[in-house]
């Protein structure tokens, strides 16, 4: 714990704090929606104080509290939204990495074939175009149409839900085709992720065979942090700042920390995100994904139960 401390001391400068503010708000969003929409609009403000709580445990700031719910007073979703996002035919997880995105694409390889409806495999053509960095932005625009049809546009049985890690893509500036996709994911408290990645590039099976010496590969991750090594400490745009760019997009304003990125993140969620769920409570997630889109996702918590 006190490891943690340190950590976070180190850590919690003014461009993570931002940081923070948007994973926040990322969580709330998804909740807020699902809530209201299993029980109805007068429920709104104990939803509001409900769901605003996590803000004030993380940053034990009252008035983070009273920001958190301005913020969502005015964003309640109409009936019409919802029976949108019910209707959709497409829907894009653009999943982060190291928030619990296997369990959930197993979960969502078997609700697929429950509920009927199309859940492709990763084109190879985008993971070889995404993972040619550890950022999943794309400065061409040419290129990002194809991904754009490779996702959504190819001749996929509809309807269907497509995933990959690529950072959120406006997919209205690159087709003029009505039917836009609806997007989901989910997201994970930032320290636990990069802990996470640590040990993923030490001993999962693919990145055992990248040479790393020994007393690296097994260091731990307190002792990382202890020795103010960068790959635990540095909040460079592979840390904590992630996160923001996954719901900031391509642009370059995307690319470092700023309050600019930060408002542009939660623009788009507002818009664009029908659900965005807490990896470290999947539960409410799969909840809310039943409630919001029905269509895709009945009977998804309880498949979740017998998994967990």
């Amino acid at each position: 714990m006190q490891v943690r401390k340190y950590w976070l001391n180190i850590q919690f400068n003014k461009r993570t704090l931002c940081v923070v503010e948007a994973a926040l708000l990322i969580i709330s969003t998804g909740v807020w929606y699902g809530y209201v929409r299993e029980n109805s609009h007068q429920n709104e403000y104990q939803a509001l104080d409900l769901y605003c709580n996590p803000v004030q445990d993380t940053t034990a700031n009252n008035s983070a509290k009273d920001s958190c719910q301005d913020q969502f007073r005015d964003r309640i979703p109409s009936q019409q939204q919802l029976k949108f996002y019910n209707n959709t035919d497409q829907i894009f997880y653009n999943r982060m990495p190291k928030c619990g995105s296997e369990m959930t694409m197993t979960l969502l390889r078997n609700i697929a074939k429950k509920n009927h409806w199309t859940y492709p495999p990763e084109n190879k053509r985008i993971w070889t175009i995404t993972k040619q960095g550890h950022q999943y932005w794309v400065d061409n625009e040419k290129v990002l149409k194809e991904i754009s049809h490779l996702t959504m546009t190819i001749d996929h049985k509809k309807p269907m839900l497509f995933s990959c890690h690529l950072y959120y893509t406006d997919f209205s500036r690159l087709w003029s085709k009505k039917s836009l996709p609806t997007y989901i994911n989910i997201i994970r408290n930032p320290q636990d992720r990069l802990i996470s990645l640590y040990y993923y590039f030490r001993f999962h099976p693919v990145q055992r065979r990248k040479k790393m010496p020994i007393a690296l590969r097994k260091m731990t991750y307190d002792t990382c942090v202890r020795m103010e090594l960068p790959e635990c400490t540095a909040p460079n745009p592979e840390g904590f700042w992630t996160m923001v760019p996954y719901f900031c997009g391509h642009d370059p304003i995307c690319r470092t920390p700023s309050r600019d990125a930060l408002e542009r993140a939660k623009a788009n969620i507002v818009s664009n995100y029908a659900v965005i769920g807490l990896t470290e409570d999947m539960e409410t997630f799969t909840r809310v994904l039943e409630n919001v889109i029905p269509k895709y996702f009945r009977g998804m918590t309880d498949l979740y139960r017998q998994m967990a």
